[in-house]
């Protein structure tokens, strides 16, 4: 199911870019193929260490930041549980144009501040997740919080049975766009 949420928005006319880790782009582009998407384009996106690239993405003008299944523990290479639920929080607020919430890892001074520029329009933001650690969907929700999203449920009434999962949970996050940051647009 790599790139599945992404690929069915194709389907439906959507413009689509997948990203994922750069050790799953083979099974990505693999996808895209196998299922005859030419238009759909395939990019790296590793949460820890691409904001340039998400900045890059976010200033081209999303309408959407689809994200399926991203938010789980995550074993290194050495076998110890690293989470990285924080790094991909901050990922989808630089993509969604909220301020500073990126600081270029290599130090912490001002003058590495990545340049903020407020997304044209904040775009929707849906994630869904699947309950492998009960801990985990508590985490994401307060780490967003924490950044000044609204994290809203929403409601899985309307899907058939089939598609109702009691261990998924179908979120949007809402980012309010700052008054100065309005008045620029």
């Amino acid at each position: 199911g790599t790139g599945l949420a992404g690929l069915a928005a194709a389907a439906l006319g959507a413009e689509v870019t997948l990203t994922d880790r750069p050790v799953m782009l083979p099974i990505l582009r693999a996808n895209v193929a196998r299922n005859g998407f030419s238009s759909v384009k395939v990019q790296s996106l590793d949460w820890s260490v691409d904001t340039p690239v998400a900045i890059e993405m976010r200033d081209s003008g999303l309408d959407l930041v689809l994200a399926a299944d991203c938010v789980y523990p995550d074993v290194s290479e050495d076998n110890l549980l690293s989470d990285t639920t924080e790094t991909f929080v901050k990922i989808l607020a630089t993509l969604c144009g909220v301020p500073d919430t990126v600081v270029d890892s290599g130090s912490q001074g001002p003058e590495d501040q990545v340049d903020w520029r407020p997304a044209r329009k904040a775009p929707r933001c849906i994630v869904a997740t699947e309950y492998r650690d009960w801990e985990l969907p508590r985490r994401f929700a307060e780490l967003a919080k924490g950044l000044g999203a609204e994290v809203c449920p929403l409601s899985v009434q309307g899907l058939t049975a089939e598609f109702r999962f009691t261990h998924v949970t179908l979120v949007e996050l809402r980012w309010p766009f700052p008054a100065v940051a309005q008045a620029n647009l």
